[in-house]
């Protein structure tokens, strides 16, 4: 006999096929606009309910994507002459076990809650004949439902698979689109097992340190919601010598760390036992900037730990199994896969011609365009006309119709974008918003581009903007106070911007690179998120001249590729140009200096090469002769740096041969450059602040010359910002010592321009230059230096964590332990003055937070106290 699911997959495959039901939901697709806009039978509607709850019992996902648009199109169309349709709607996603969508129909749209999940039924009588009717709901309403300390949460079927895995110990990688709620499923694990554990140690790794943030706050408040207290359970964003006695203090934490911060912990050998690993976004290892590193950490953590439990979180991934493969993970994973999502996805194509914009709906489930409407303007539109198209877009068919996220491919582009909205959009501006451009204007500058943009209710967003500009302009974008926001990749790497709308062209990963297909279909999954929206609506400009391979939304998937098999597979010969012969590769290029660093690092600790048999095997196109080359050439290579092994291995992302040649220079020096510790230098005292900006300079200049390969002067402007930075001085501060010396020694007018090019130079500055490749750089001088000191037998001492406090932008205890609060600097500046001094420890200054609500919030800016208030919750 055949299995009832099979059987109405079997029904539902013969519905799919047949025409009436096509034509009724192309009909039905072109009832929701104006032109042409047919009115739907009767007859019509009741099949169509039907044909949802049939395809809603399919095994197929695009059957059961088709039963979601169907019941919510009907719902939003129809809702008013048809009263079955909430119950029936509700029917279709419980069968689906689309819980999270019943959740925003309940609670945000007020519709009754049909079959109980979120309420009681009136009578125990009514619950009974609901499950006699439907025994389906009794199924999803008892195997849905997980219980966490005092909360209930009703999962999805695919997430409440992953769970019962997870909670299970097993190694679990998953792959799901973006909205399916993948990392809510991990953060409850994550609380489950914290609770139940009277020990435990988990590693988050993101693959930015905006990511940081915002997957500190939602595990911290995870935690919160258990009643733990900071003493038993806290969530860190960073682990190193400086913090590492007050994490192991803490029986139960969670460190939420990038790839690099994760191969610095590695190095550091801080004796840190991990029970968990999560992988967040882990389709990065394709990327050529941060994809070595990433596999790299990885695999080190995994053998370091090898009991440890696995998760690995990616989004439209063709094979999630080859994670395990990539960072040799020996034991068993088990795989999840799914393209259903409980939010639906609508794809509409705007094709501009010369003078007229056609609008057509992809229908995915089915293959095929459907024509909306044409829209006649009142001008020639060229090819690169980009910044036009979007803002066209953004005023005739999103104006007033939900939140939009445009993307743009560069800060330039975004700036000019919103520039254009700005012409027509009139948000009403809310209290909320007017808060956020005043603090702009204080915290930033009265000049600041961002604050004439959200003046008329337009943001924009992007990697380089301070934390804490992005964190102002996300937070009134979450909270819908402004309509339009302009954003680059950011939105690759996780951050969660829910949004309506979406608005693509040419979509590419940094100013250059084409992006692929799983990072588009990422992009995409912004629009409409879970518990939020029933669908988003994604915009495609141009879609016929994007000038891809392959058709990107057609439901294939793309496989993994890790970037050391691409760069070793597409770059060999490079490679070992670059083992030769150290040389700084052009952009686009840059990969190959990183796998070179990969390898000779690998080289340095497995002299016997068994990662070089491993890699062989994965990349078997590599003719033999050029592996052997490559082979030999680490060997020679890694033997010439032999005598400074174990320091390179402390800093895996330079180049031991840079890291020799810079310690050769040292070892010749006569008079050495030893690092001034920050809180020596008195702020008030010029000689000591110039005599503490020369040290910085000169040891700038070693790094920027050596380690860097830099071809420029621009270590000293580098140092001078150092110099202000690592003295604790406000972001605000910092730019305005810029924009005088600029009007004052340079005799420049500031023009709102100009301010805003000071800007943008500062933020380059401070998020490129100093807090990933000086900071990195001073780290390895030191070990460096230290090295030197004892070969000379010099006994004098050094700031050795010099750049610790580079990369954070402070030296004094207290921002230390407010940045590990998760807070961003401008905020721990803010505070840490106002601190009882005696506070030395981090569950002591959360305490300090809670018990001083009144102080924080009478002294310091409403969105600043908000920030606290996120990452700590007051006491009431």
């Amino acid at each position: 006999m055949m299995e009832p699911a099979t059987l109405f997959t079997k029904f539902s495959i013969q519905t799919y096929n047949n025409q009436d039901f096509k034509g009724d939901y192309i009909d039905l697709i072109r009832s929701r606009f104006p032109i042409p806009k047919p009115t739907l039978t009767d007859m019509q509607i009741k099949h169509l309910i039907e044909t949802a709850a049939l395809f809603a019992l399919s095994r197929d996902e695009n059957h059961r994507k088709l039963a979601l648009k169907i019941s919510l199109f009907l719902l939003e169309l129809y809702k008013k002459e048809y009263d079955a349709l909430p119950f029936a709607a509700e029917l279709v996603l419980a069968r689906m076990g689309d819980i999270p969508a019943i959740a925003t129909m309940v609670n945000n749209e007020k519709y009754p809650d049909y079959f109980s999940f979120f309420s009681t039924a009136e009578t125990y009588e009514d619950e009974i004949i609901s499950y006699i009717k439907f025994p389906e709901i009794l199924i999803k309403k008892t195997a849905n439902q997980v219980s966490i300390g005092n909360n209930q949460w009703q999962l999805t079927d695919f997430q409440i698979d992953v769970f019962y895995d997870l909670l299970n110990k097993k190694n679990v990688t998953f792959t799901a689109p973006t909205s399916a709620g993948k990392s809510f499923v991990v953060y409850q694990y994550i609380a489950e097992r914290v609770l139940k554990s009277d020990s435990y140690c988990a590693i988050y790794v993101v693959p930015t340190k905006s990511l940081i943030a915002e997957i500190h706050e939602a595990v911290t408040r995870s935690l919160r919601e258990l009643s733990l207290t900071p003493q038993e359970a806290m969530v860190f964003n960073s682990a190193d010598h400086g913090n590492i006695d007050q994490i192991k203090r803490i029986p139960k934490k969670v460190i939420v760390l990038t790839q690099e911060r994760l191969q610095q912990l590695i190095s550091s050998d801080l004796g840190l036992v991990v029970d968990l690993l999560v992988i967040d976004e882990a389709q990065k290892i394709s990327d050529s900037k941060r994809g070595v590193i990433i596999e790299d950490s990885i695999q080190e953590l995994v053998k370091q730990n090898p009991s440890l439990q696995k998760i690995i979180i990616s989004p439209n991934t063709a094979d999630p199994h080859r994670f395990p493969e990539i960072f040799n993970i020996e034991d068993k994973v088990i795989v999840h896969q799914t393209q259903k999502t409980p939010v639906g996805q609508n794809f509409f194509f705007v094709d501009f011609g010369k003078r007229e914009v056609n609008v057509s709906m992809y229908l995915q489930e089915l293959d095929q365009d459907v024509h909306i409407q044409t829209v006649d303007i009142d001008r020639v539109v060229s090819d690169s006309a980009i910044h036009y198209k979007k803002i066209w877009t953004a005023e005739h068919l999103l104006k007033d119709k939900g939140h939009t996220l445009i993307y743009c491919n560069g800060p330039a582009e975004c700036r000019k974008v919103a520039e254009g909205i700005l012409k027509f959009n009139n948000t009403k501006k809310s209290a909320e918003l007017q808060e956020g451009i005043e603090f702009l204007r204080t915290h930033v500058h009265p000049d600041y581009y961002l604050v004439d943009h959200l003046e008329g209710g337009v943001g924009y967003h992007y990697g380089k903007m301070p934390q804490f500009v992005r964190l102002c302009v996300k937070q009134l974008f979450d909270e819908k106070k402004i309509d339009f926001l302009c954003c680059t990749s950011t939105l690759l790497e996780g951050v969660n911007l829910p949004a309506k709308n979406i608005v693509l062209y040419k979509p590419k990963s940094g100013p250059r690179d084409k992006m692929d297909k799983s990072s588009v279909l990422n992009l995409a999954g912004r629009a409409g998120r879970l518990a939020k929206d029933y669908y988003g609506n994604v915009y495609c400009l141009d879609y016929e001249k994007w000038q891809s391979d392959k058709d990107i939304f057609d439901g294939k998937l793309e496989k993994v590729r890790s970037a050391v098999e691409k760069t070793l597979i597409e770059d060999i010969d490079l490679l070992l140009e670059h083992l030769t012969k150290f040389r700084k590769q052009d952009y686009g290029k840059k990969n190959v200096e990183t796998i070179a660093t990969s390898l000779l690092m690998k080289q340095l600790k497995d002299p016997e090469g068994t990662y070089l048999r491993e890699l062989q095997i994965r990349c078997s196109e590599i003719p033999d002769n050029k592996f052997q080359r490559l082979k030999k050439l680490l060997k020679i290579r890694a033997n010439e740096v032999e005598d400074i092994k174990e320091i390179a291995l402390k800093n895996r992302s330079i180049d031991p041969r840079l890291q020799f040649e810079l310690y050769k220079e040292l070892s010749r020096s006569v008079m050495l450059e030893l690092p001034m510790d920050p809180s020596d230098v008195d702020p008030s005292d010029m000689e000591a602040g110039r005599a503490f900006y020369n040290n910085l300079m000169r040891i700038f200049e070693y790094i920027s010359t050596y380690l860097l390969k830099e071809q420029s002067v621009s270590y000293k402007y580098y140092a001078l910002i150092a110099k202000f930075w690592l003295s604790q001085m406000s972001y605000k501060r910092i730019l305005e010592s810029n924009l005088n010396y600029a009007e004052n020694v340079q005799k420049q007018i500031l023009t709102k321009k100009l301010v805003n090019k000071i800007i943008d130079e500062l933020d380059e500055t401070l998020e490129t230059a100093l807090k990933y490749d000086y900071s990195r750089g001073l780290k390895c001088y030191c070990d460096l230096l230290t090295r030197v000191m004892k070969e000379k037998i010099d006994r004098r001492t050094f700031c050795t964590e010099i750049s610790t406090y580079l990369e954070a932008g402070a030296s004094d205890p207290r921002i230390f332990l407010l940045l590990s609060t998760g807070l961003s600097r401008n905020s721990a500046v803010s505070v840490y003055e106002k601190m009882d001094p005696n506070v030395k420890d981090i569950s002591a200054c959360i305490q300090w937070l809670r018990t001083n609500r009144s102080l924080l919030e009478r002294e310091l800016h409403p969105i600043l106290f908000k920030e606290i208030e996120s990452l700590v919750g007051f006491e009431e």
